[in-house]
C-alpha cells in the first residue's frame, strides 16, 4: 500500500470518528431529562432553554429557578423572567466569565449558599455533555441536565454550534481543566 494511500484511509477514519463523536456528544447526547430538583438553571445562550425551564417550574420540579443573564438570544425575555411574577422564586444572575464555566461557578456559588444538594441544568441537547461536564466540576451535588431540542429545522444543531462545540470541548479538556 502505497503511502497516499494510508494517509487517505487514516484521514477517513479520523473524518468517521468525528462524525461519530458529534453525532454522540453534540447531535444525539444522552440527557438525564426532567427530573426534581432543589434548583433549576436555566443557561443562556439560546431562546429554547428559558421557556423550558419555566415549564419545569410550572409543573413543580423545583422551588427555586436561576436565571443566567449572560449573553446570547432571549436575553429581553430573561430579564422579564427576572421581573415575573410566579409561584416560585427566581434569581437572576451574570456569569463572569460570560461563558458556560462562569455560570458553572455562578451558579454553584449560590447553591452552596442555600445548602441546595441537586441542580437541574436546562440547556440545548447539543450543549448538554459539555454543560454536565463544567457544573460536575463545579458542584459537589447531584447534578442533573435537561436538553432541550434547538429552535433550529429539524431540532439539530447548525454548523455554528458544532463548531463552537468542538472547539470548547478541546478548550475544556486541555487548557480550562478545573471549575
Amino acid at each position: 500500500m502505497s503511502a497516499r494511500r494510508i494517509v487517505l484511509a487514516v484521514a477517513l477514519v479520523l473524518v468517521a470518528a468525528l462524525f461519530a463523536a458529534s453525532a454522540r456528544w453534540i447531535v444525539w447526547p444522552d440527557t438525564d431529562g426532567p427530573s426534581e430538583a432543589d434548583a433549576i438553571v436555566a443557561l443562556a445562550g439560546a431562546p429554547e432553554r428559558l421557556p423550558a425551564a419555566l415549564a419545569l417550574m410550572q409543573q413543580g420540579k423545583a422551588p427555586l429557578l436561576l436565571v443566567s443573564l449572560g449573553s446570547g438570544p432571549g436575553n429581553a425575555d430573561r430579564y422579564k423572567a427576572c421581573d415575573g411574577d410566579y409561584a416560585f422564586e427566581v434569581v437572576c444572575f451574570v456569569p463572569d466569565p460570560d461563558r458556560t464555566k462562569g455560570e458553572a461557578e455562578e451558579a454553584t456559588r449560590i447553591a452552596e449558599e442555600r445548602g441546595l444538594k441537586r441542580l437541574l441544568v436546562v440547556t440545548s441537547r447539543y450543549h448538554a455533555i459539555r454543560a454536565r461536564m463544567l457544573f460536575r466540576r463545579c458542584f459537589d451535588g447531584d447534578v442533573r441536565v435537561d436538553g432541550v431540542r434547538p429552535d433550529t429545522p429539524g431540532g439539530l444543531p447548525g454548523l455554528g454550534n458544532l463548531i463552537h462545540e468542538w472547539g470548547a470541548y478541546v478548550y475544556g479538556f486541555t487548557l480550562a481543566r478545573s471549575c
